[in-house]
């Protein structure tokens, strides 16, 4: 027998896709209620938008996260015969940030919560009669800066924006087949586009209320759209091309193998018969998890390993 590699990451892709899909939540309660008159309708759907905003920003990637560092801890596991890896043992990485910002928007709502005003934005006569238009907005009720709270939650997404990319980092020498560091470059360039360009046009539109609900809406889908494009386009792309004849699921783990493994490194050489040979024709190495096995209760990790018969 021979261990075999299993890719599973199905938990993990849904919360990214969960978590991706709350902002369009929060901005369809604000598009409902945003024509209430009352005052009451307009601080609930502020408050909503703030909440699903956070709530989906930190479980999409939260949710990359935890996928990333499983594959971290699969890759790196040597010495044992089996590893259970589930989903709970990473869940951390999306619980920790997601009660930090629960607390901060709950601690926001009880300590400064909003109200809702009209301001007179302009006045004019015809025929004898006044016009005033006004504008309605929901501000802080209290003299605290809305900073004091928009500044921890920019902190504790920008952590784990880092750590992430850290774990990504680690896990560098993995195919692209399995982790996503350069789809989620190319998915932060193409957010930073969005910004250059949705902003300046959000600055100039903000005299007019639709057009700067419109410019929003179009900013929040395109940076959704692009981070889901990035992550599942590749993924599903990878499915159907399949693996390059005569390459096993082990060697397709590492991006290439080199003579020499490098300090520290989970990789480790093969001889006999079982040896991986490179591109080149040299023989290569692979991953130690290929001999050792890592596994995971209920196949809930990236990389499943399991015995199967040897095919010749």
């Amino acid at each position: 027998t021979q261990w075999f590699v299993w890719p599973r990451s199905h938990t993990s892709f849904y919360f990214v896709w969960e978590g991706l899909s709350q902002p369009h939540r929060s901005w369809g309660f604000r598009s409902k209620l945003a024509p209430v008159k009352t005052h009451r309708l307009p601080m609930q759907a502020a408050w909503r938008l703030l909440f699903f905003y956070c709530l989906g920003w930190v479980i999409q990637y939260g949710s990359l996260c935890a996928k990333t560092l499983r594959l971290k801890w699969v890759v790196e596991l040597t010495g044992q015969r089996r590893t259970k890896i589930t989903a709970w043992m990473t869940s951390h990485a999306i619980i920790i940030p997601l009660v930090v910002d629960a607390a901060i928007v709950t601690a926001w709502s009880l300590l400064n919560p909003l109200e809702y005003e009209r301001v007179e934005d302009s006045r004019s006569y015809e025929n004898g009669i006044v016009v005033i238009d006004s504008i309605g907005r929901c501000r802080p009720s209290g003299d605290t800066s809305a900073w004091v709270f928009l500044g921890p939650l920019f902190g504790n997404h920008m952590i784990l924006v880092l750590w992430t990319h850290w774990l990504l980092w680690q896990v560098r020498n993995v195919s692209n087949r399995y982790q996503e560091n350069k789809y989620l470059a190319m998915a932060a360039v193409f957010a930073l586009e969005v910004a250059i360009v949705g902003i300046p046009i959000l600055i100039a539109a903000e005299d007019s209320i639709e057009a700067s609900f419109f410019v929003i809406c179009g900013i929040v889908a395109l940076d959704n759209i692009g981070v889901l494009s990035f992550v599942f386009i590749p993924k599903m792309f990878f499915q159907f091309q399949g693996l390059e004849e005569g390459m096993t699921v082990e060697q397709s783990i590492m991006k290439k193998y080199s003579r020499l493994s490098p300090p520290g490194s989970s990789v480790h050489r093969l001889s006999g018969p079982d040896a991986g040979q490179s591109n080149d024709g040299e023989e290569g190495y692979l991953p130690s998890i290929a001999e050792e096995g890592v596994d995971d209760e209920y196949g809930s990790s990236d990389l499943r390993l399991a015995e199967s018969p040897r095919c010749e």
